[in-house]
């Protein structure tokens, strides 16, 4: 039987300390090249700077215009979007986004991000509604720009059934995965309600995910190096 064999059975060199584990395998992780997790890869996923930013209720952000890039690392890129402030609660921060300024809107970030090829992404962000005008589904398409291929997911929001208000946006987290084709990535976010009451937007990150064998083998490779030692010292 492999030496690694008997560590999985807890034999051959006996248990290291629990906690003398822990740490060298957080040690061994933080310092593996090459991965990131845990830390989201775009900028201002919660939309709060950028050029003027709204202190009043909110902005209207117009595709094709000199405010289209306002909201810095993102740009809208298909008619216009509202930058959010004081006129509902945000899921983070104080600034949110109504995706449907006077029509569906389109966001996306400014700049292309890194992404490993073949490695899985996971996007996180909150989703409400605009309380006003007639109440019903909102709808949101997310859309993952990676090498060649493209990737949407849509997803929705009942603000009639959900009853939320400006000062109670009744927020919920979403999450959606892709694995990258390519070397950079661009996310976006179109709204699919063309009234001017669409889909609330807050929060996002886009994270790369964890690898669960690499963790296995790296608790292994501890565990049995402190074994080994102790055995030695014995």
């Amino acid at each position: 039987m492999s030496k690694a064999a008997k560590c999985f059975q807890g034999g051959g060199f006996g248990s290291p300390p629990l906690a003398a584990v822990a740490v060298l395998a957080a040690l061994a992780l933080a310092i593996a090249p090459g991965r990131a997790e845990g830390v989201s890869v775009i900028t201002n996923g919660s939309f709060e700077s950028g050029y003027n930013p709204p202190t009043g209720t909110f902005r209207t952000l117009q595709a094709g215009t000199a405010d289209a890039d306002d909201i810095d690392g993102w740009l809208v890129t298909a008619n216009s979007v509202d930058w959010i402030c004081t006129y509902w609660q945000a899921a983070h921060g104080v600034r949110s986004l109504d995706m449907s300024g006077t029509a569906a809107g389109t966001i996306v970030t400014a700049t292309i991000f890194s992404t490993i090829p073949g490695e899985p992404y996971l996007v996180e962000f909150y989703m409400s509604g605009n309380p006003d005008g007639t109440r019903g589904v909102k709808t949101l398409k997310v859309i993952a720009q990676t090498g060649s291929s493209t990737y949407e997911q849509t997803f929705t929001y009942d603000t009639l059934a959900k009853g939320n208000t400006r000062t109670d946006m009744k927020w919920e987290l979403q999450s959606w995965y892709f694995t990258a084709q390519g070397a950079t990535t661009t996310l976006g976010f179109a709204s699919l309600t063309s009234t001017a009451y669409g889909p609330a937007l807050d929060n996002v990150s886009v994270e790369l995910v964890p690898e669960p064998l690499t963790l296995a083998g790296v608790l292994l490779g501890v565990g049995c190096a402190a074994g080994y030692v102790r055995r030695r010292r014995g």
